[in-house]
């Protein structure tokens, strides 16, 4: 289901608005004053300036809001982003998951907190609005003898192209954190418990925004669930409109051209798109990265399943697969200097071409079984 949300609102004449009280304007930064009402602020080389509102800690967990002011043809542009996480809304926390059945309390727990913000936005029209950004999560309780960093350490030796941009995250406590992103969409694997446990000194650095709200909960997984306890969370992060019109599109999945919020809160939908993300990681994860064989077997078990193969496409594969079961097969093709695409293409070629021994152990069965499920995560049901 949905966790992180941006929703847009049009601002009319700033005249008229009544959405933001302009006895909030000096909380803004910079001050709303000057942006909405005379005498105005110079725009600059940009043409547009951004207001931030961004509530503290002391005032508990609450959406971000950002308005923008841009030149446009014939006047000016007024746009107000509402920037939350739909769980912590509700839970204060992306724990416990949210269901469809909970739209309705969403709705009207978001439009009390930016009443409070100042920012008078009924339920009813909160559904209606347009989106920007949405990112589908889900929680993973790892039951089996995987850890989150098995898992993490697997899927960051895929194949992933240059186009993205990979960051990896490895926690002073042993967890472990992937983001592979371009400027519009990304997919995000991490240790749940591990970033927590982080947050409670430092967010800096961390995949997850504003964890801070979330620490009476780890006191509770720390204490009342037995432990070990180990949970992955796999977020893909739909970061533009074209992102979410192109992956629904991929999926075969008919939404709206400009999708509202009530039209994206969907179970069906969050499930197609977080499966989506993990098959893409299985099928860019060959099946000999997760071969622990020496060399030589190896080789032995490649020479048996292709006996026609010949020998310098076997020595080629085996060149590829030892320094790809150490480092992935991205900075494989960094290291060997494969950055011409159709360079990169005749050697992936070879190997997935080639028969290959079967990996020992399936890294994302847990994972794929539960999004299958696709049951909502509830911190009450793992209490001693």
């Amino acid at each position: 289901m949905p966790d992180t949300v941006v929703l847009v609102v049009t601002i009319g004449d700033p005249n008229t608005q009544k959405i933001i009280s302009k006895a909030t304007f000096d909380k803004w930064s910079p001050s709303l004053h000057g942006v909405l009402t005379p005498p105005y602020n110079k725009l600059g080389p940009s043409k547009s300036i951004t207001c931030r509102l961004n509530p503290s800690k002391k005032d508990g967990y609450m959406p971000r809001l950002t308005l923008y002011k841009r030149a446009v043809r014939g006047g000016f542009l007024y746009l107000l982003y509402i920037e939350f996480s739909a769980p912590k809304i509700i839970w204060n926390n992306n724990f416990t998951e949210i269901e469809e059945d909970d739209f309705d309390m969403l709705c009207f727990g978001l439009s009390y907190y930016l009443h409070r913000m100042g920012v008078n936005i009924t339920d009813e029209e909160l559904k209606k609005c347009q989106v920007k950004t949405i990112h589908y999560g889900k929680n993973i309780i790892l039951t089996n003898y995987m850890t989150p960093a098995m898992i993490i350490n697997h899927a960051a030796k895929a194949n992933i192209t240059l186009k993205k941009r990979v960051n990896t995250t490895t926690y002073l406590n042993g967890g472990r954190g992937l983001h592979i992103y371009t400027n519009e969409q990304g997919v995000c694997l991490y240790d749940k418990i591990a970033e927590l446990k982080i947050a409670k000194q430092t967010e800096k650095g961390n995949i997850e925004k504003d964890s801070w709200c979330q620490l009476d909960m780890l006191k509770k997984i720390e204490t009342d669930i037995k432990q070990p306890f180990q949970v992955i969370r796999l977020e893909s992060r739909l970061g533009t409109k074209n992102a979410i019109r192109q992956r629904f599109s991929k999926l075969k999945i008919q939404i709206p051209t400009n999708p509202n919020f009530e039209d994206l809160f969907k179970a069906d939908l969050g499930k197609a798109v977080i499966l989506n993300e993990l098959g893409a990681l299985e099928a860019a994860v060959p099946p000999f990265i997760g071969c622990r064989e020496p060399p030589e077997a190896i080789a032995e078990h490649l020479r048996i399943l292709n006996p026609k193969a010949k020998a310098r496409d076997i020595a080629l594969v085996m060149g590829i697969i030892e320094i790809s079961r150490n480092i992935g097969l991205r900075d494989t093709r960094l290291l060997i200097g494969a950055h011409d695409s159709s360079e990169w293409r005749y050697i992936k070629n070879k190997y997935e071409t080639l028969k290959m021994p079967a990996a020992p152990l399936d890294y994302f069965k847990e994972a794929r079984n539960q999004i299958n499920d696709f049951e909502p995560v509830k911190l009450e049901n793992y209490i001693k």
